[in-house]
């Protein structure tokens, strides 16, 4: 009886073992299963997205939300009735190939100075010579016959300022306003002071824009303003703006190199 009971215990206790043993074993293969079934689907979603299209439409269904829905055959973004195309969500680019998935369907025509400043343009992309962005805007502006270019500048890159004016004025006729201009107070426009200082002024893009529309500028360059600021001043300028990156300027030495043969 002894030993009866003694395997009878045994074979209960081996019995509950090998039951754990078997859900443990299941739970971890179907683990495996889910993880080998994720890496082919990232490596068939990323393979072979051109020829697959029911796994980019899986993919966008499964993290891009519900009201943000993406129609893959019409490169259209639908929400709240509204239509427009959202390039940054195809990965296709048929527009490469010549398909026109956008909703302008006619209208749209380059011609006299749009033309020539397309032309430039895609010269200057397609041109294997290593150039800066400065030498790019003159070579882009005297091609197109501008004759004034204006700076506008923050006043803390009042060095690069100057540096850009001596280079640009050889080919142009230069005009150049800093971001104080005016002298106007900081707390006439309720804006608080950063300085114990009796008097501080602002940044001043509107009056910047402004006077180089009165100077009759062809093109205008925006030199070191800070966010907000860069945009009131294309706002408000007449001519058309561009902005030059305060980076690109440290190549330059001097102000005494020629960039324009």
């Amino acid at each position: 009886q002894l030993t009866e009971s003694v395997f009878s215990q045994l074979s209960a206790n081996f019995y509950f073992l090998d039951s754990f043993f078997l859900v443990f074993f299941f739970f971890r293969h179907l683990l495996s299963f889910f993880f080998i079934a994720l890496i082919f689907f990232n490596y068939f979603y990323l393979q072979a997205l051109e020829s697959s299209r029911d796994i980019f439409i899986v993919y966008i269904e499964i993290f891009i939300p519900s009201q943000f829905v993406y129609d893959y055959d019409n490169y259209l973004c639908q929400k709240s009735g509204r239509k427009s195309v959202q390039c940054a969500l195809c990965r296709n680019k048929e527009c490469l190939t010549g398909k026109n998935c956008s909703v302008i369907k006619s209208g749209l025509e380059y011609n006299s100075d749009n033309l020539k400043a397309v032309q430039i343009s895609s010269w200057l992309e397609s041109d294997h010579v290593n150039r800066t962005k400065l030498e790019e805007i003159a070579i882009y502006a005297k091609r197109l016959g501008y004759k004034k270019i204006g700076i506008a500048f923050c006043i803390e890159y009042e060095r690069e300022a100057r540096l850009v004016y001596d280079i640009l004025s050889r080919y142009f006729e230069v005009f150049s306003v800093c971001c104080k201009v005016c002298g106007l107070e900081k707390t006439s426009l309720g804006i608080k002071k950063s300085e114990n200082s009796e008097f501080e002024a602002a940044c001043n893009p509107i009056a910047q824009a402004v006077l180089l529309n009165d100077d009759l500028t062809n093109l205008n360059i925006m030199l070191g303003l800070k966010t907000g600021y860069d945009i009131l001043f294309a706002q408000y300028s007449e001519a058309p703006s561009i902005t030059l990156p305060i980076q690109e300027l440290l190549k330059y030495g001097d102000s005494e190199i020629d960039i324009i043969e």
